[in-house]
């Protein structure tokens, strides 16, 4: 009988294991290679683990190609470079996955436990030995009661939405950094072309003061000033290289390149046109990746707070065995239940950090919103702003510098004009030509940061 109860026992126990999920999970694979195209921003942190979970699957039939770089590099390229290249952005998607994995374990019941006992024995006289011993063989489970392991589960799967989120919310930044970093080198490529004309015209300027200075028209101290404006005109030539250099550098490193390859950005891909209306924007707040996160975390602070609530009703442990009587070759059933009685701690001190949690994060979205609001309107008005400067720069200021500058240099050589008077019209075209740069880079970057503050791209069209 002794036998065939412990069988039985054990038995069961072998059963109620094979019960238990498969902890079977899929190999983690980062995500960017399937995404080829820079899609929108998921809706729902279900779309993006449903189209993570299918690039995990369909990895193999990618065959394991990265884009190549082309010479001229685009927006659309630079975010599927991102997408598919950046360290960073797989770290994140790896959170998601590491999340999931936390969802299984959170699903697995207690394993149940055995004891196993022998009495009497190894003492004096007649206890010396094993003849009046006794053995005890008792299986145990905890049972959780109040719904924990649901609310558990529910808690883990919260917390895989918020993962989901930080990813959406990590590929945002990088986008927006990517682009930034796109507009740099893009700005710099132009003001290297502006400081190669000056250049040029320095040096065409020194060829007509040395051809006047020859002829006894003017004095060599003005030759002395138009070598100095070549120096000038020289030094600020390379220092625009060097910074379009280390702009190229930065941008190769926003996809975790360690060096350049292509040889040059173009703004192609870049949504032109009008800015669309301020309530547009306003509408489409919602759609903020990092107000969606605090929303995901206000939902997981609710779940946290109802499982320490759960917490609060005690587990029951529940025991069955049998006892062994070797002297007297006899015997007998064992049963136990083992209840917690909650007299000096009901988890109070949790309950109530779960309910300031909850708070903190209600209050972090209540002070994004106004954030959002504020920066939304800001960049609107500046997109505004500069828009108004590029179109006077290139209707009215541009047009009027190029005709002074080429009236100055035709009166120089007839000898209207003096030195300093053709000086000081290449200087107001340099500096409305740089001035020109500065704007349109700032208005790019506007339209960037104000596409990033509604869940969008630059690349996308608010609707």
């Amino acid at each position: 009988m002794f036998r065939q109860i412990s069988c039985a026992c054990a038995l069961s126990v072998v059963t109620a294991g094979c019960a238990l999920p498969s902890s079977k999970t899929d190999d983690v694979v980062a995500p960017p290679q399937a995404l080829l195209k820079p899609p929108a921003l998921a809706k729902t942190p279900r779309e993006l683990v449903r189209r993570s979970t299918s690039i995990s699957r369909n990895m193999k039939n990618l065959g394991g190609k990265r884009l190549a770089i082309p010479r001229v590099i685009t927006l659309p390229v630079v975010y599927r470079l991102v997408l598919e290249r950046s360290p960073d952005l797989a770290r994140t998607y790896l959170n998601v996955r590491r999340e999931e994995a936390r969802i299984l374990q959170a699903g697995l019941i207690p394993n149940p436990e055995v004891e196993v006992e022998l009495e009497d024995f190894g003492g004096t006289r007649g206890r010396r030995g094993f003849g009046s011993s006794e053995v005890r063989i008792v299986f145990s489970q905890l049972i959780e009661t109040g719904g924990k392991r649901m609310r558990r589960v529910s808690v883990a799967r919260r917390r895989k939405h918020v993962a989901s989120w930080d990813y959406l919310v990590k590929r945002a930044d990088l986008f927006k950094l990517s682009a930034e970093a796109m507009i740099n080198v893009i700005a710099g490529q132009r003001i290297l072309a502006v400081r190669a004309g000056d250049l040029s015209l320095a040096n065409r300027l020194l060829q007509i003061t040395a051809a006047r200075v020859e002829a006894g028209q003017l004095s060599p101290v003005e030759l002395n000033q138009a070598r100095v404006r070549l120096s000038t005109s020289r030094i600020a030539y390379r220092r625009a290289r060097t910074a379009l250099i280390v702009a190229r550098t930065r941008l190769a490193a926003s996809w975790g390149g360690q060096q350049p390859t292509f040889r040059a950005a173009s703004f192609s891909g870049f949504r032109s046109g009008s800015v669309a209306p301020l309530s547009t924007y306003l509408r489409l707040t919602g759609q903020n990746p990092q107000l969606n996160k605090l929303n995901a975390e206000i939902l997981l602070a609710k779940g946290v707070l109802h499982l320490e609530k759960a917490r609060n009703f005690p587990n029951v442990t529940i025991g069955a065995g049998t006892r062994r009587f070797i002297e007297s070759r006899e015997n007998a059933l064992i049963v136990r239940l083992s209840v917690p009685i909650p007299v000096f701690g009901m988890n109070q001190g949790k309950v109530a950090a779960a309910r300031f949690d909850l708070r903190r994060a209600e209050l972090d979205r209540r002070t994004i919103l106004i954030k959002l609001s504020a920066d939304i309107r800001a960049s609107h008005q500046q997109i505004r702003t500069l828009s108004a400067e590029l179109r006077d720069f290139g209707r009215t200021a541009l047009p009027a510098a190029r005709r002074a500058v080429s009236a100055a240099i035709s009166g120089f050589r007839e000898g209207k004009f003096n030195f300093l008077a053709v000086l000081d019209a290449q200087r107001s075209l340099l500096d409305l030509r740089l001035q020109r740069v500065q704007a349109m880079q700032e208005f790019w970057k506007a339209r960037v940061a104000l596409a990033r503050l509604v869940g969008l791209t630059v690349l996308q069209h608010p609707k």
